[in-house]
């Protein structure tokens, strides 16, 4: 009976994690390893974040990623990160959603194709002083994993196509991310549906 339910009432849905505040948001990106092999994907990841949160409604603005970048570089000294309660002041934003990626590969350990970015999210209330997502127990954050699945190898062998799959993986990794705030369907239709 399990699989027709399934057919019928479709997946289930996943509750959002953490309900944003209604406030101008800035989205700021830190690849302290350089794992994003191009500045500009820092750019496209925080702006697709906020596409996808402003599409959702959560939040009534979000500050342009290339400014967020902007202020960071302008103000950053000897090397020393700027704290992120001044980037959101600087910036003109009351909430403040911070993405620390740690992995970008567009292959697994086996060599296959596999695009996979892994990226912690944490948010700060700016007006509070606090960090309200997640509690204390997660110092450093939820982990959000993303992958593209089935890319023909074909597509890894002109800088321009391998530019693709990249731009390709921080825009769902920035759909994955927003997921955390707003109730959403298990899985994508036709999300297990092929090869893996």
């Amino acid at each position: 009976m399990a699989p027709i339910a399934y057919a019928i009432e479709g997946p289930g849905m996943i509750p959002a994690q953490h309900e944003l505040a209604r406030e101008r948001t800035a989205v700021l990106v830190d690849d302290p390893t350089n794992r994003l092999p191009r500045t500009s994907l820092r750019v496209e990841l925080g702006e697709s974040l906020g596409v996808a949160l402003l599409e959702q409604e959560l939040v009534p603005e979000v500050v342009a990623t290339r400014d967020v970048i902007a202020f960071v570089r302008g103000n950053e000294r000897d090397r020393k990160p700027i704290a992120m309660e001044k980037v959101a002041a600087g910036v003109g934003a009351d909430q403040l959603i911070y993405l620390d990626v740690t992995e970008f590969s567009l292959v697994d350990r086996d060599g296959s194709p596999r695009p996979t970015a892994t990226i912690w999210v944490r948010v700060l209330d700016i007006k509070g002083r606090e960090r309200v997502f997640p509690g204390p127990e997660e110092p450093r954050g939820v982990e959000i994993t993303a992958q593209l699945r089935e890319v023909s190898p074909d597509l890894y062998r002109t800088p321009s196509s391998r530019r693709a799959v990249e731009e390709a993986l921080v825009a769902k990794a920035g759909i994955e991310i927003s997921k955390l705030f707003y109730e959403h369907e298990r899985i994508d239709l036709g999300e297990n549906l092929g090869s893996r």
